[in-house]
């Protein structure tokens, strides 16, 4: 299919990758890969790398997929109050 470029160029592309590391990251300084963490291992990153994680959040697109007991549709709250 072709797309004509200006319409193209309007479009932000994503690659799913695997999570590395922050210090991964931080050294390939793209802001188009994203990176898909579980419910627990995000709250896991919070507890134990806030810093780094909220940092990684301002250049990249993280994903996290819901608990399996979660059964209402409240979404994940990185912060905790």
């Amino acid at each position: 299919m072709n797309v004509h470029p200006r319409l193209s160029s309007l479009v932000v592309y994503t690659q799913a990758i695997k999570f590395q590391g922050f210090e991964s990251a931080l050294q390939e300084n793209v802001s188009f890969k994203m990176s898909s963490f579980s419910e627990q291992a995000a709250s896991n990153y919070l507890d134990l790398h806030a810093i780094d994680f909220v940092n990684y959040n301002k250049k990249q697109l993280s994903r996290i997929f819901p608990k399996g007991t979660r059964v209402d549709s409240s979404n994940f709250m990185p912060q905790v109050i």
